[in-house]
């Protein structure tokens, strides 16, 4: 897991307007405004305006990642705040966040503080962000009544302060994928086989030896090209093809339909010879490496 910090320490510029409106200490400024909030709990799913005595979190992209949200106090009094946990049985307090889109960001209400008896008091509190190896973030941070502001180190809140933090995780682009033929298996990779299709390693490796003429331990009831359509499929779901182009998707899904192998290692199938051929023309084109995006292997 790698750790991003949510909140950065704003510029000297942006900091001074961050000061202006929040105060250098934790009390609220005498003159604030009070904004009545909506009426959220923490916890609760809700939208990315920011609003006095919460901090929102909302998430956009394509990738997950865990809030660690810590309540860092004010060195004199607390505003008794409530803060989101959804691993009680871990220290901290932490929520995951699936992302949502720009336009309907997945938000969730992590932070409720609101001050002492004659609120004036609030809270600082951190958020940080523990995401998968390689996934890029980009943090924005709206201040309620003040709009889009630097990030800062440290979040105060009370009845005249509330934030909403918009994070975006970018997950990293995943090399092109290459593929490997069927005689390749059979010849070279043998040792590299998962055992696809719910056969086991030995029942696979026994099906990319097979040839129409000396099957082995395996066998076959149908025409030769059944044997080499399925041989194309084990090839195609060991080089990816299940997450690979839709063409292809859809052939696997249509071979694996069309054929089954009993507890004794015998295929069978329900296909016609026309289907068989049209399946393994998708099917050996994409192990030759054909398909853009998935080259065939050096």
């Amino acid at each position: 897991m790698q750790m991003n910090r949510v909140a950065l320490m704003a510029s000297a510029g942006l900091g001074v307007a961050f000061l202006a409106a929040c105060s250098d200490s934790p009390t609220s400024p005498s003159k604030a405004a009070f904004v009545p909030k909506s009426s959220f709990a923490v916890g609760d799913a809700t939208n990315a305006t920011p609003v006095n005595t919460l901090i929102k979190i909302c998430k956009v992209g394509d990738a997950s990642g865990t809030f660690t949200i810590t309540d860092v106090g004010n060195g004199s009094a607390s505003g008794n705040p409530t803060i989101i946990d959804d691993n009680a049985g871990t220290a901290g307090n932490q929520k995951t966040l699936t992302p949502g889109t720009d336009a309907a960001p997945n938000c969730v209400v992590a932070v409720e503080d609101l001050g002492n008896a004659t609120n004036e008091v609030g809270d600082f509190f951190t958020v940080t962000e523990a995401t998968a190896p390689g996934v890029t973030t980009e943090t924005r941070c709206f201040l309620a009544g003040s709009g889009e502001l630097a990030c800062p180190a440290q979040f105060f809140i009370n009845t005249a302060h509330g934030w909403t933090i918009l994070v975006r995780n970018t997950a990293p682009t995943p090399p092109p994928r290459c593929t490997y033929t069927k005689g390749w298996y059979r010849n070279n990779g043998a040792d590299t086989i998962t055992g696809v299709d719910g056969l086991t390693i030995p029942v696979e490796g026994a099906f990319f030896a097979a040839t129409p003429n000396k099957t082995g331990s395996v066998s076959f009831v149908g025409p030769n090209d059944l044997l080499n359509l399925y041989q194309q499929l084990l090839a195609a779901l060991e080089n990816g093809g299940a997450a690979g182009p839709a063409a292809v998707k859809t052939a696997i899904t249509q071979a694996q339909a069309g054929t089954s192998v009993s507890a004794g290692g015998v295929l069978t199938t329900t296909l016609t010879q026309g289907e068989i051929s049209a399946l393994i023309v998708t099917l050996s084109a994409y192990n030759e490496g054909t398909f853009a995006g998935f080259p065939h292997c050096e």
